[in-house]
């Protein structure tokens, strides 16, 4: 299970399988019929031989605006954007837009995801705050008409839920409080509904999609929190949502997160090499530290309360973190940065990992840091099935790490800092699935499985070929 290029995180999947499907016979709304009258009353001006042309609103901006605002129909979650982009091209037809637009198909896949495929973009009304104007226009008057049209789509639509993903300047009450409060924020912590300026619905504050994918590309925790309100507001329209305490901790990141990216730096659109070093480093640290306390302990190192071992595991950041250390190979594809960092790791990994009598440098000019043949076939054999997975899932990890290295006589170099990326993300992905299978999402539930469900991991000796 997986969005915008990352594992959705165990703990969501329960909620996410509890689907409910578009009342095509919901009452009809008019809000389609406001926003096409307002798009027709707009007019473009271009310069032509040295005068000014006036001419209607381009048919096919106008046709993606009423497509994106469909279906039709009252109630429902509502997706509340800020405004079109002036670098949008409309003219090739509606998904061919969504899919070149990275907010848009970002939307696109949170929607599918969230409800487990059972609804698509066409099937969830999105409006833009600022409807058909881009960041080009500045006039205050035909801003705050646009602004005016939107409210009015609200009130005529009348959603159940609003995902509010959107920040700015307005004179119109409806609109300011439809606004985002920020990244890590929330409306109300009961998720009351707002009965005010002739409607009821209940908000969901979430932020701009182009945040999480354009401008904290490095982080997944942006992603992370955008999921789990897309979530939320989904399960809130079935009316089965409850608030857990991880979820405050998710938003409580982001914010420090969100604070912090004003001190970072971008130099020529991409992050400096010198920040790029360190936080990789920092990175690898903290997976190798994880790595050492949930595969590579000793049984002198084992604690007497077993469960909460077991409990600690569930609620590791190996996923999140393998996720970051991908996003941040991709965000540098720098490749000494790549290689003088994970290659450290990746021997003190494989020693640890592997049986001794299988570990033995790649001395042919072939791909692998070490000879890849004698570690094709190693597998965990431990004594649960849960462990054997996990094992077997970071050999595989480790062979994947391993065969991005290739050797030409004596010197060994990195085939590329993607393919190292696409390594971490498969492990990330497994490891969440392996955790979904384990816990479940409800821990307190099921604590009774916990203390059957897995021993201690201890790798190396426990693995046969």
């Amino acid at each position: 299970m997986e969005c915008l290029g990352i594992p959705i995180d165990h703990r969501l999947r329960r909620v996410i399988r509890e689907t409910k499907r578009i009342d095509r016979e919901d009452e009809y709304s008019k809000h389609i019929q406001i926003l096409h009258d307002f798009g027709s009353s707009l007019t473009v001006h271009e310069e032509v031989h040295g005068g000014v042309h006036e001419e209607s609103y381009p048919i096919c901006d106008l046709s993606f605006a009423l497509e994106m605002a469909r279906p039709e129909v009252k109630g429902g979650v509502l997706v509340v954007l800020e405004r079109p982009h002036s670098t949008q091209n409309n003219s090739e037809g509606f998904m061919k837009g969504v899919n070149d637009c990275r907010t848009l198909a970002a939307v696109s896949d949170l929607v599918s995801a969230v409800t487990n495929a059972t609804l698509r973009f066409d099937d969830v009304s999105v409006f833009d705050a600022i409807p058909f104007l881009d960041e080009t226009q500045t006039n205050e008057d035909i801003i705050g008409q646009a602004q005016d049209a939107f409210a009015d789509m609200v009130r005529a639509k009348n959603p159940d839920v609003i995902l509010c993903c959107f920040q700015t300047k307005t004179q119109n009450p409806l609109v300011e409080a439809l606004k985002s409060r920020g990244v890590g924020k929330s409306f109300n912590f009961n998720n009351e509904k707002l009965n005010r300026f002739g409607v009821s619905f209940t908000r969901v504050n979430a932020f701009h999609p182009s945040y999480a994918i354009n401008y904290s590309s490095m982080s997944c925790c942006m992603k992370q929190l955008l999921v789990l309100e897309f979530t939320k507001a989904f399960a809130l329209w079935r009316q089965n949502w409850t608030e857990k305490p991880w979820m405050q901790k998710m938003r409580d990141e982001c914010l420090n997160i969100a604070k912090d990216r004003d001190n970072q730096s971008r130099l020529n659109d991409g992050w400096d090499r010198p920040y790029i070093k360190e936080r990789l480093e920092k990175l690898l640290a903290s997976l190798d530290t994880q790595f050492e306390t949930y595969f590579f302990h000793k049984s002198q190192d084992i604690e007497t309360n077993v469960l909460q071992r077991k409990l600690e595991l569930v609620n590791s950041r190996i996923t999140w973190i393998s996720c970051d250390i991908a996003s941040v190979l991709e965000e540098a594809n720098d490749y000494e940065v790549s290689k003088s960092q994970l290659s450290e790791k990746f021997n003190k990994w494989s020693r640890k990992a592997w049986p001794a009598d299988h570990l033995r440098y790649n001395d042919s000019n072939s791909d692998g840091w070490f000879d890849h043949l004698p570690l094709l076939l190693v597998r965990s054999n431990n004594s649960t099935a849960l462990e054997r997975s996990l094992e077997n899932r970071l050999f595989a990890f480790l062979r994947d790490l391993n065969i991005s290295f290739a050797r030409d006589r004596d010197l060994v170099f990195l085939r590329s800092p993607a393919q190292v990326s696409c390594a971490f993300r498969r492990f990330a992905a497994a490891f969440e699935d392996m955790l979904e299978a384990f816990a479940g999402d409800d821990i307190s539930q099921g604590e009774s499985q916990l203390s059957h469900g897995m021993g201690h991991l201890e790798l190396n000796d426990t693995a046969t070929v």
